[in-house]
């Protein structure tokens, strides 16, 4: 079988859900997951809009 040189080892994706540190099921193919539900996806979202906003109003823009 030709990987091409792609392996999943070694990739710094977590184990666990970047929001609530649960455990993450990884798929055999595809994607990694980062998160362990839509809902904690989602409320990474808005924890990252509520930053960027903040920033916004402190006159501190990342961008």
């Amino acid at each position: 079988m030709d990987t091409r040189g792609y392996s999943c080892e070694g990739t710094d994706l977590p184990d666990r859900c970047k929001k609530c540190s649960g455990e993450l099921t990884q798929p055999t193919a595809g994607r990694r997951r980062q998160y362990c539900s839509d809902s904690c996806r989602q409320l990474a979202y808005v924890d990252r809009r509520v930053q960027r906003l903040a920033a916004e109003l402190a006159g501190d823009p990342t961008e």
